[in-house]
């Protein structure tokens, strides 16, 4: 099925909030069609909440979502940097990752600050091919960019499975575990740059 990036205003709140603070988040989201720009959008900007207010109840205001107008299709896997304040966007890649693609993957990789982000989430679901070298970029910075996979084709996770990867870099289902694995994962020290 194709996928689109169609842009989602959707505030939240913390419910118990007495200023009555209303924050919201523009999402870049990449799915099939409005609703699912929607659905995308509303697991995002819950997860993201929820990291960026820790100890506090989330709510997200589906009612007040604003859907754009749909773009361009995004042909291969794609990437949401989760960043500590702001909006979310994603990063896309060929459906091929191998030859001159390379420099160009590890340089998106070694760009994501930690201290600027509590993770990225990462669909491969349109994911081809991927050689060695950018399997080593992905195993390079998966620890430092909390950097969680999902939706990883058969035929990929076969050469996952042969390397040993998966133990490193295990995938998951969909957006909705990946994001709730993140945040059970310990956060980075706020204090990490880039190197």
């Amino acid at each position: 099925m194709p996928l689109f990036s169609t842009p989602v205003v959707l505030p939240y709140i913390l419910e118990g909030d007495t200023a009555g603070a209303v924050y919201p988040v523009t999402v870049q989201t990449v799915a099939t069609a409005a609703p699912g720009a929607l659905a995308t959008a509303k697991v995002l900007v819950g997860g993201v909440a929820a990291l960026r207010h820790p100890g506090h109840t989330v709510k997200v205001l589906t009612d007040r979502a604003k859907i754009g107008a749909i773009g361009a299709q995004v042909m291969g896997p794609y990437a949401y940097p989760l960043t500590r304040r702001g909006n979310l966007h994603h990063i896309t890649f060929p459906t091929r990752i191998d030859g001159d693609q390379n420099q160009s993957f590890e340089g998106t990789f070694k760009g994501f600050d930690p201290a600027l982000c509590f993770g990225v989430l990462m669909d491969c679901v349109h994911l081809a091919f991927i050689n060695s070298t950018a399997l080593g970029t992905l195993a390079a910075h998966a620890e430092r960019v909390n950097l969680h996979i999902f939706r990883v084709p058969d035929g990929v996770l076969k050469v996952l499975a042969m390397v040993g990867f998966e133990r490193l870099l295990p995938p998951h289902a969909d957006l909705t575990v990946a994001l709730a694995v993140l945040r059970q994962s310990p956060p980075l020290p706020t204090g990490l740059t880039a190197r």
